[in-house]
């Protein structure tokens, strides 16, 4: 729906939760590797005990899929915001040292360090408009009528 009222050459900023935030790798209980059998349970227990849906997270390929699926190129991908962190539930820091920390991660990332670039919690996405439709950049086949 954004992409469909973007104006021509407009841009587009948004952000959403990254599957593999550093923080969810650190602690145990957020895994990502064991996301299916958490489904399976979350199944299992909402049956009984109803309760709305978490934000979805996603992959970095997973967002430039669905960028070039909406019709839009895309500008500029990274990654924001580190910590808190925790391990088993329990927070490892006090707000003051994870602002430090996070302050020091996200410059590394920042700097395009491998391993911390795409460690963010959301991605920040810069999308514009296509310079050209997509239909423009295939040939004409024989035989077709193009709209009008």
């Amino acid at each position: 729906e954004m992409a469909r009222v973007l104006r021509p050459r407009g841009h587009l900023v948004f952000t959403c939760d990254n599957a593999f935030a550093l923080q969810l790798l650190l602690d145990p209980r957020l895994w990502p590797v064991l996301d299916p059998l958490k489904r399976v349970l979350r199944a299992q227990l909402r049956r009984r005990w109803p309760r709305p849906e978490r934000p979805r997270a996603f992959r970095a390929r997973t967002v430039r899929r669905l960028v070039a699926d909406a019709g839009l190129e895309l500008v500029e991908h990274t990654t924001i915001q580190f910590g808190p962190f925790s391990f088993l539930g329990f927070r490892l820091t006090s707000d003051e040292t994870a602002s430090r920390v996070h302050d020091f991660l996200q410059r590394r990332a920042d700097a395009g360090r491998p391993g911390l670039r795409g460690g963010g919690r959301q991605h920040l996405v810069l999308v514009q408009e296509r310079r050209e439709p997509v239909e423009a950049q295939e040939p004409a086949r024989a035989g077709t009528v193009g709209s009008a």
